[in-house]
């Protein structure tokens, strides 16, 4: 059985997002490939929740060197300020430096 989240006929399956096939026995258990596009409005309801964004804040780390050890603790936190003011102009969020230092402390370890 196949099946989509939107109907046929809907602007989300003519654009391919929310589309899912599956092959589905009557009993209800999964067999088969299931391919999923992400919709790119996750994106911005993640951001509305107020969820971090990982790729975001690794750019804007590399771009001001934000995590460069070997400059001295009030430079790094000069740049993490601007690293925030940014993360914050762009995302409409308010997170504060900390939040954002915290989260990149433990993300980073995970990549």
């Amino acid at each position: 059985m196949t099946y989509t989240y939107a109907p046929p006929d809907s602007e989300a399956a003519r654009s391919g997002y929310q589309s899912q096939s599956q092959n589905l026995p009557a009993h209800g258990r999964q067999t088969g490939d299931v391919k999923v596009k992400v919709d790119p409005s996750f994106n911005y309801y993640d951001n509305a929740r107020g969820k971090i964004n990982n790729e975001l804040l690794s750019k804007l780390i590399d771009k001001y060197d934000a995590d460069n050890t070997t400059d001295n603790k009030q430079i790094r936190l000069d740049r993490w300020t601007l690293v925030t003011d940014e993360y914050c102009q762009i995302t409409g969020q308010t997170k504060n430096r900390t939040a954002l230092m915290k989260r990149w402390s433990s993300a980073k370890y995970y990549k």
